[in-house]
This record gives structure tokens, sequence and C-alpha cells, in this order.
């Protein structure tokens, strides 16, 4: 099967697959715009020596440095060490520990984040700047009885609100629409039970010649469906779809003579339903021809 004939349904659907699609857009951007905004704040800091210059890594107390980098980091997971954080800032924040994270970088770096949703980032820099007094009061207190002569260089706070740019936005919800819009259309021919493509009928009939129509009904079509109709003897001919009868004369099946006439089996691609195929398929056996009618 090739790709287009795999794309088959939803141009034979292409009503449902536009509806569908603009159904999900409208509902992807009506979710997008109830997103509350995030914002994203950061202290950064370093460690050096008290009175020194800038450390680098090839100062000999910079392993010391490190570990006091470490330590600073891992306050972030101290439960008594957020909770005063929220205390002093006067706030409540569910799920603080989610929110608050911290980590070394480059050595003698660590960058402490707090990230925030909808009514909480009102917030944002009451907490930062409550978590830069508590890092300088804390540090100071292990500093005094601490063999370590390090201190914190003066934090830099940054706020920063997450939004992806509006044509990112705009170009994924268009794609993904799309991408939902097909699948809508192929589970609802799925659950109906509808023939979806012509590989399906090959499988219920393997020995039956078979005509491919694959377009609409117009005079190339109709010479053709008649050469292959007179091939047979006495042919009669059975719908399986509804619209069949509005361009063809049709004969019940109880009508048919098995035995000195010729069924043809009229199917359309994502009308007729699997069920009724192969009920005909028992009944008339292989012995008939098919026209399918593609889109």
């Amino acid at each position: 099967m090739s790709f287009l004939e795999f794309l088959s349904p939803i141009a034979r659907k292409r009503n449902w697959f536009l509806g569908f699609w603009a159904g999900f857009i409208l509902l992807f951007l009506a979710i997008f715009l109830l997103l509350p905004p995030v914002s994203k704040s950061t202290v950064y800091f370093s460690i050096r020596p008290v009175g020194g210059g800038e450390t680098t890594v090839l100062d000999p107390g910079v392993e010391d440095a490190e570990k006091i980098a470490e330590m600073i980091a891992g306050w972030a997971r101290d439960p008594g060490f957020r909770e005063e954080i929220l205390q002093r800032s006067e706030t409540v924040i569910p799920g603080f520990k989610r929110k608050l994270s911290a980590r070394k970088q480059n050595r003698l770096n660590v960058f402490w984040t707090l990230s925030l949703s909808g009514r909480e980032t009102r917030h944002a820099e009451k907490l930062s700047e409550t978590i830069v007094t508590l890092l300088q009061e804390t540090f100071g207190e292990f500093s005094q009885n601490s063999r370590f002569a390090f201190e914190l260089t003066e934090p830099n706070v940054y706020h920063d609100t997450d939004r992806f740019p509006i044509s990112w936005v705009i170009a994924a919800i268009l794609i993904l629409s799309a991408f939902l819009g097909g699948a809508s259309v192929y589970l609802v021919e799925t659950f109906q039970g509808k023939l979806s493509f012509l590989p399906h009928v090959w499988r219920v009939f393997p020995e039956s010649p078979l005509l491919r129509v694959p377009g609409k009904l117009r005079a190339p079509e109709e010479k053709l469906i008649e050469q292959f109709v007179l091939q047979f003897p006495n042919p009669r001919l059975i719908g399986t779809f509804e619209t069949a009868e509005k361009y063809f004369a049709l004969s019940p099946i109880e009508a048919v003579d098995f035995e000195g006439e010729t069924p043809i089996l009229l199917v359309k691609l994502g009308e007729t339903t699997s069920r009724n195929l192969e009920n005909l398929q028992a009944i008339l056996g292989d012995g008939v021809g098919i026209i399918v009618f593609e889109s």
C-alpha cells in the first residue's frame, strides 16, 4: 500500500478531517491561553577566599571551596531551610519542595532556582530576596566555627517568565491538530466497521476479479465499468452501500439466480462495512466480480 493510498480515508472524508482539525486547533489554543504563566528565578553566586581575589580551579583551596559549594547546594533539600524561607517571606506555596532546587556548577559556582506558576509568580521577588538573606546568614553562622576561610560573592538574581514563542506554539498546534484530525477519521471508520483500504477487500475475496474506480463517476469510468461488467455471463449488480442505487440499477440478492447469473458487487471504501462484505462472501463465494469505488 502506497503512502497516497494510506491517506485515502482523509481524502474521502476531507470535510470530517477539516472539522476535526479545526476543533483540535480551538481546543489547543484554549488550553494554551488558559495555562498559567511560569516564572523562573535564579540566584547565582560563587565561593571565594576571604580577602582574596578571583578564585580559579588552580588555587590550592579550590577543593575546600568545592565542598562548601556542594554543602550550600544541599541546603535546598533541607525541609527546615525551605520552611524558614516560606515563614520569613510570609508566603504559602504548595509543593514548595518541587519548586526549589540548587546545583553546583564549575566547582565554585552555585545556582538556586525557584520555579513558580500562576498566582504564585507574584511572590517570586520576595522569595528570592529571602533566599539570598537566609543563605548569607546561614553561611555566616557556618563560617564562624569553620576552618574554611571563604565567603559568598554578592548574589545575582534573575527573573524570567517561561513562554514559548507564539510562532512555535501555532506551528505545533497546527501540526498536532492535523495529526489528531487524521487519526480521528481513521478511528471513526474503524469503530463504524467500514472498509478503509483496498487490501481489506482482497482479503475477503482473494480470488475474485476486481475493478478499481479511483474517482467519481465520469464518462471514462462509466465506459470502463461497462466493459468490466460485460465480461461476465448475465451480470447482476448488487450494492453494498446506500448511495449505489442512485447511479446503478441494482438487484436484490435474493433475486439472483446463482446458477445462470454472475453477481457483481459494488463496493465503496469508507461506506461498505466489513461485516456486509464478509456475509456476501459466505453466501456467494468467490464466483463474483467486484467494482471498488475508492473515493
